[in-house]
C-alpha cells in the first residue's frame, strides 16, 4: 500500500489525459453507471505486529487481528486513483 502526505505516490495513477479518462468512463457506462470513472470502498489490512496498548484501538470486526482501514478509489482496470491514510480497524465506511 502506498500512502504519502504530499505528492501522489507511484502506485496511484491518475488519467494521463482526457482520452484515458473517457476510456475508464466507458467501462462504467457498459456496467450501467454513466458518468463514473472509479469505484470506492473501504478495505481492512491486517497488522502482523501491533503494540499491545494499540491492539484494542486497531481491533477489527472483519479480521481476527488488529488492522488498519483504507478507503480507496479504483478503476475497473485495477488502477488505484486515491487512498486515504490508514485509520483504526474499528472504523468502517460510514465512520471514515
Amino acid at each position: 500500500m502506498c500512502i504519502s502526505s504530499g505528492a501522489p505516490p507511484r502506485c496511484m495513477v491518475l488519467p494521463a489525459n482526457g482520452v484515458e479518462a473517457q476510456e475508464w468512463a466507458d467501462d462504467y457506462v457498459m456496467a450501467g453507471f454513466p458518468g463514473c470513472i472509479s469505484s470506492g470502498d473501504a478495505t481492512h489490512i491486517g497488522m502482523l505486529k501491533c503494540f499491545y496498548k494499540l491492539k484494542q484501538h486497531n481491533k477489527s470486526f472483519k479480521l481476527n487481528m488488529p488492522s488498519r482501514t483504507y478507503n480507496t478509489h479504483v478503476t475497473h482496470r485495477r488502477r488505484i486513483l486515491h487512498s486515504t491514510p490508514g485509520h483504526p480497524g474499528r472504523w468502517n465506511d460510514q465512520t471514515l
